[in-house]
């Protein structure tokens, strides 16, 4: 299985993203690393598998490490572009793309075509708690539990 955490910091410096401490928390390299990974899953295996996987993450973290529905809210997006990139790259090179070119080329793709929607304002790179009033982005639809309360920021 891959190292998408070692994966997003490699592209962290490429792309020169904002990255809060060595591991990255709602910042551009956790954005990247979910929608990363979601559309690296989706490519090589199923989006099934990609969204499942996701969204038992994100239910391990609301229960074990008591997660924030805004921090939530902000994973599951990003996930659910990374699914969306993977379907964009499918239709441009085949479904079997992943048998076809080396890793290193298919990662290069999925990170470029997630920076580009990073720095076109399609992914919440962070969040913040303290004043909802900033909130733009509408994530009802990409909640576990099928509501929000609040809504995450997207970073202009």
């Amino acid at each position: 299985m891959k190292n998408y955490f070692e994966l997003a910091k490699k592209y962290q410096k490429k792309y020169k993203l904002k990255m809060n401490g060595n591991f990255g928390q709602d910042d551009e390299t956790d954005a990247f690393r979910h929608a990363f990974a979601s559309s690296d899953i989706s490519i090589r295996n199923a989006e099934l598998l990609a969204n499942a996987g996701g969204l038992a993450n994100e239910i391990f973290d609301a229960l074990v490490m008591e997660q924030t529905n805004e921090r939530q809210n902000m994973d599951l997006y990003n996930n659910s572009v990374g699914r969306d990139i993977a379907k964009e790259i499918k239709k441009e090179y085949g479904s079997n793309i992943h048998k076809n070119i080396n890793d290193d080329t298919l990662n290069d793709l999925i990170a470029e075509k997630i920076y580009k929607k990073m720095k076109s304002n399609q992914m919440i790179t962070e969040i913040d708690e303290t004043n909802p009033s900033h909130y733009t982005k509408n994530l009802q639809n990409n909640t576990l539990y099928g509501h929000v309360e609040k809504q995450a920021k997207v970073q202009d």
